[in-house]
């Protein structure tokens, strides 16, 4: 492990360390009990994820996730930022992981497929805690769909940038892979389905999908990256 991962993981085991030494106190009690400092969950959710985006590699998934995070989050409403703190830690432990198992020739490495593997299995944790944690787990597996459908163009030497140098849709990637003969037209219908569920989650139509729904879809695109490796 070269300097830069030590330095990495000491600083993402401080925040972690802090985040932890912050909510503590107030395990059992809820968000919404009288003295609790909200203020504190703000601040943590910025570092945790100004810390993602810091360390991980550019245009990773790590950073996608996030930016979608801060996108479409209610700053207003404390659930939703307690929620994508939640979320946000699940992605930092990850990419610590990342860091201390190599996975990254440099800072600007590309995801290895077992850190993919890392993204579903945080998507399972949530789905076991509950209806209420559907939305971020929606969201985790519809990231590493999307970053394989790109990864399977690249494969298929079809272009995953548009001209002013933003990635195209997955949807069109999706077309375009059918066309180029990459998986057939049941499957193109399936991910078209589980894209539309990743969008339902990212612009909170949270009642336009089941935790059940998301429960298949994690199954079937952990099929989907075995059945079609890039």
């Amino acid at each position: 492990m070269n300097d830069r991962s030590k330095h990495v993981i000491k600083e993402i085991d401080e925040i972690i360390d802090d985040y932890k030494n912050f909510i503590t106190p107030h395990i059992g009690k809820g968000i919404f009990a009288k003295g609790f400092p909200t203020y504190g969950l703000y601040n943590h959710y910025t570092i945790i994820s100004d810390a993602i985006l810091r360390y991980s590699p550019y245009g990773s998934q790590y950073q996608i996730n996030v930016k979608k995070f801060n996108s479409g989050l209610d700053i207003t409403d404390v659930r939703d930022v307690n929620l994508a703190v939640q979320a946000c830690l699940h992605i930092l432990s990850g990419l610590r992981n990342a860091f201390a198992k190599d996975y990254f020739d440099t800072i600007e490495g590309q995801i290895n497929n077992e850190v993919f593997a890392d993204f579903l299995s945080m998507a399972e944790n949530f789905l076991e805690n509950g209806e209420q944690y559907k939305h971020p787990a929606a969201f985790l597996i519809g990231g590493v769909l999307e970053e394989h459908l790109r990864k399977l163009a690249i494969k298929n030497q079809i272009a995953i940038f548009k001209k002013d140098g933003k990635f195209r849709s997955a949807g069109d990637l999706n077309a375009d892979l059918k066309k180029a003969d990459a998986y057939d037209l049941n499957e193109q219908q399936a991910i078209t389905s589980w894209l539309g569920i990743r969008n339902d989650a990212d612009h909170a139509h949270w009642d336009k999908y089941s935790k059940e729904k998301v429960e298949v879809m994690l199954k079937d695109v952990r099929r989907l990256i075995k059945q079609y490796p890039a």
